[in-house]
């Protein structure tokens, strides 16, 4: 469980403690558990001699800060596929994206967590920012993932569940999909308040198991390709995959909103 006051700045969820940080390792990539999976790796590993520095904003995001944003660039939000845990950042595909393109980019993307606090960060990013993003990415992330607060004493704590998650209580929320659908009715109140701030330029990557409905907003629907390599955490796609992805983006926009890149 995390304190609140470590990751909630400015209406936006942030890294665990890490404002304004650089860090080499993560609380989900830390340098223990990669000295154990070194041992299994062959002798040309390229994690052997690549390092790799996760360098996060004033509001706990792995991008530039906000204030810093100028007309024109792409808004990212996901989960850890989107900010990249355990890859350079040149080697993210929304680095990749932006850098094809030769635009600014922001990241709302955090690892672990489900659509619910995709949908937060969002709608506490376009109540804050000066200028509205010209295109929108969401990489949503499984649906039957939820956040939760507790509390203890004077202090409250957030925790990411998914269907890992032991105890009964999310046993039956599991069992009876009410995450997913919850999420489900999220994703349409996102969608609504995204018109509201008059944003339609929108690529969206759902799993196959989100039925998705006709939506004037989202022009876009692509798919996350299978993991081709993996990244130093050997969890999440390498720099192949998102070099792979990266592409389908930039032909979703090259396709979809050239015009809109081009001003």
């Amino acid at each position: 469980m995390n304190k609140c006051k470590n990751f909630l700045k400015d209406g936006m969820i942030g890294k665990l403690d890490c404002f304004d940080k650089k860090l080499n390792w993560l609380p989900e990539e830390t340098e223990k558990d990669f000295q154990s999976r070194l041992k299994k790796q062959p002798e040309n590993w390229i994690y052997r001699t690549e390092t790799i520095t996760y360098t996060y904003n004033s509001n706990g995001h792995r991008c530039i800060d906000i204030n810093d944003l100028t007309e024109g660039y792409i808004l990212f939000a996901g989960c850890s596929h989107t900010e990249g845990v355990g890859l350079k950042l040149e080697h993210t595909y929304p680095y990749i994206v932006a850098d094809h393109f030769k635009k600014q980019y922001y990241n709302l993307a955090l690892g672990g967590c489900g659509p619910d606090v995709a949908i937060f960060n969002l709608l506490g990013f376009l109540n804050k920012v000066k200028h509205k993003p010209s295109i929108l990415v969401i990489q949503w992330p499984n649906f039957y993932r939820f956040f939760n607060l507790h509390q203890k004493g004077l202090q409250y704590f957030l925790t990411f569940y998914n269907a890992t998650n032991d105890g009964n209580y999310y046993k039956h929320l599991f069992k009876h999909k009410i995450p997913f659908y919850q999420n489900l009715f999220n994703r349409e109140y996102l969608l609504q308040n995204l018109k509201n701030h008059g944003i339609s330029n929108i690529i969206e990557t759902l799993e196959p198991d989100v039925k998705q409905e006709e939506d004037p907003t989202v022009k876009v629907v692509i798919p996350m390709n299978p993991a081709i390599d993996f990244a130093r955490d050997l969890c999440h796609g390498g720099i192949k995959t998102n070099e792979v992805y990266a592409k389908r983006v930039i032909e979703a926009i090259d396709k979809n909103f050239a015009h809109v890149l081009s001003i």
